[in-house]
């Protein structure tokens, strides 16, 4: 398991044990493929590490935990959120975030190209990733995913 995200990690053992019937044991390493894939049967790459992973050059099956999620659930997968205990005691704070959020929206060709450059991405990757699998709201379905994901986190083991 790449030690990127706790809640990649947890949704990666919700998927395999729930929808697979897997239970991996886990074992925590950096992100480098080839070599999680010497000490283990399978490898979880989040973020950056994933994004450079050219499918076609890969000899084993490849899941994108996200699509497994929705194709699994029906619903989103909300992998990270702002959130607080107290929905009014804020405001600023709600105002503040969600201004932030606007400002990015109106600036994300500047942000895409920026990031690209930045990371040693194509500007297409980052804009496909940016505006394909990055939803910048929280609706009722979102909620609904969230919900459902924590419920099974709960229960794990």
């Amino acid at each position: 398991m790449d030690t990127g995200s706790r809640t990649s990690v947890q949704l990666a053992r919700i998927i395999l044990e729930q929808r697979y019937g897997v239970r991996p044991k886990l074992e925590v390493m950096e992100p480098d493929l080839p070599r999680m894939l010497e000490c283990a049967d399978a490898a979880l790459l989040i973020g950056d590490a994933a994004l450079s992973i050219d499918p076609s050059e890969v000899d084993r099956p490849l899941l994108d935990l996200g699509r497994e999620w929705i194709e699994w659930t029906g619903l989103p997968m909300v992998f990270a959120v702002w959130a607080g205990r107290e929905a009014g005691r804020w405001p600023e704070l709600a105002g503040l975030l969600e201004d932030s959020r606007q400002y990015g929206l109106g600036e994300l060709d500047a942000i895409i190209k920026i990031e690209a450059e930045r990371r040693g991405f194509s500007e297409e990757l980052v804009q496909q990733y940016l505006t394909r699998n990055v939803w910048f709201h929280l609706g009722k379905e979102e909620r609904a995913g969230m919900n459902l994901y924590l419920d099974f986190a709960r229960r794990l083991a």
